[in-house]
């Protein structure tokens, strides 16, 4: 399940908790179309690459994943969301050069980056 939100000038769409194409065959496509020339997509990706059969087995996508997505449904920003809750600020750095260096690989120029908690402002 996801979310888009789209004004006359600006779209936005929410992906979280999903393995893309374990709950149905057209899971991607439909994915992909929620997604389609956003200009944010925030994106669910506890899990890298080599962590996939536990992705999987929780329902979750990996950063590979959301970069793919974002690449096909020609995303103009993607903000990844949903850390590990054990990784350390050093290993979610990590997390956005691998998504950073896969989306090379693919040869796309969509930017990528990792959503932080800013906490609570009083005013």
């Amino acid at each position: 399940m996801g979310v888009r939100v789209t004004t006359a000038d600006r779209s936005f769409a929410y992906l979280p908790d999903h393995a893309i194409g374990a709950a149905s065959p057209n899971q991607p496509r439909v994915a992909v179309s929620l997604a389609s020339a956003v200009d944010v997509l925030f994106h669910g990706a506890p899990y890298v690459e080599r962590e996939r059969a536990t992705a999987t087995a929780f329902g979750h996508s990996t950063v590979q994943d959301a970069v793919d997505l974002a690449v096909r449904a020609r995303v103009g920003r993607l903000v990844l969301v949903h850390h590990a809750p054990r990784r350390s600020d050093d290993q979610i750095d990590r997390v956005l050069v691998e998504a950073e260096e896969h989306v090379r690989t693919l040869g796309s120029d969509l930017q990528v980056e990792i959503g932080q908690e800013l906490g609570i402002v009083s005013v």
